[in-house]
């Protein structure tokens, strides 16, 4: 194989996607599905998809998918011991980017958005945020683990009550 700047110029079958897969994205475990990035005859980026499961996250090969629900656990017991907003909010700003942070913040926006039934394009138009993550936020939403949900109704009985 011929390699210019790191990027294979031969490609070959990717049927399962209808493409064409380059050989440095052979190989992976994940589902066979894949959006290619190109320029003439050169991939510039290959995206594996994992369709298996329900929700896509970053992979640790030398960490079991037990250890990664005890880290997930340990980290929740971690939130749980935070006593007011600003101790949380302390948290937070330590364990995430602000990119992280502003994500997760338009997203709990979006939330309350969609439940007063507003079209994404002006949910779009009144937040900045992407249509994508507006239909991504609507599917939690309606089918996800009842986060949303359940945290809207106790911010509405707090402040009801």
């Amino acid at each position: 194989m011929r390699v210019v700047r790191g990027l294979p110029q031969r490609r070959r079958a990717f049927p399962s996607a209808g493409l064409d897969e380059p050989e440095n994205c052979r190989g992976h475990e994940l589902t066979r599905q894949a959006v290619l990035f190109t320029a003439g005859p050169l991939v510039l980026m290959c995206y594996h998809i994992d369709t298996r499961g329900t929700s896509v996250m970053k992979s640790h090969r030398t960490v079991t998918q037990r250890q990664e629900a005890q880290a997930e656990r340990k980290l929740v017991d971690a939130l749980l011991t935070m006593r007011t907003a600003e101790e949380c909010r302390s948290f937070l700003r330590d364990l995430c980017t602000p990119a992280e942070l502003q994500a997760m913040a338009d997203r709990w926006a979006v939330v309350q958005w969609l439940q007063q039934d507003v079209p994404y394009r002006e949910i779009h138009r009144l937040t900045g945020v992407s249509v994508t993550t507006i239909g991504r936020v609507a599917r939690y939403l309606a089918n996800g683990n009842g986060g949303y949900a359940l945290a809207t109704r106790r911010l509405e009985g707090s402040s009801n009550g």
